[in-house]
Formats: structure tokens, C-alpha cells, sequence
């Protein structure tokens, strides 16, 4: 299967309706990936990593590399 990447690779509708959760860092939106229409999500930080304090960039990469470590299909 092709690999897709970047925000065209992507069904991108940022509303309400769209809207899963919102948490310290950014809110998490249901996205469509285009080449097989398989459901996402998407986390857009509220401010840009390089605006963020240091404390709020530490919780931030903290997170980051949680997920990253996580095994499980819907986690990215």
C-alpha cells in the first residue's frame, strides 16, 4: 500500500462535529486519510512548540515520546 503523508494525504475538516477531545496541549479532531478512507485523528497544539515555554515544551515532548513508545493500531 502507497504511504501517505503530509496534510494532502488527508480529509481535513476542523469543526465541532469533528471535535474528539481537547486536552492540555490541543484539541484532537477526526481526520480521513484520502488514499483509503480509514478514519484518524489528529492533535493540532493550541500555540506552536517554538512559542511554548519551557515547562509547557518538556509536558509536550513528554507526551510525544509516551505515544511513541505505545503498540497499539490507532496511535500514530
Amino acid at each position: 500500500m502507497e504511504k501517505s503523508s503530509g496534510e494532502d494525504a488527508y480529509n481535513i475538516e476542523l469543526t465541532d462535529g469533528n471535535l474528539l477531545g481537547e486536552g492540555s496541549y490541543g484539541q484532537v479532531f477526526k481526520i480521513k486519510r484520502k488514499i483509503d478512507g480509514l478514519m484518524c485523528a489528529a492533535k493540532l497544539l493550541k500555540i506552536p512548540l517554538d512559542l511554548m515555554n519551557k515547562n509547557e515544551q518538556l509536558g509536550y515532548k513528554r507526551e510525544s515520546k509516551i505515544l511513541k513508545q505505545a503498540d497499539h493500531p490507532f496511535i500514530v
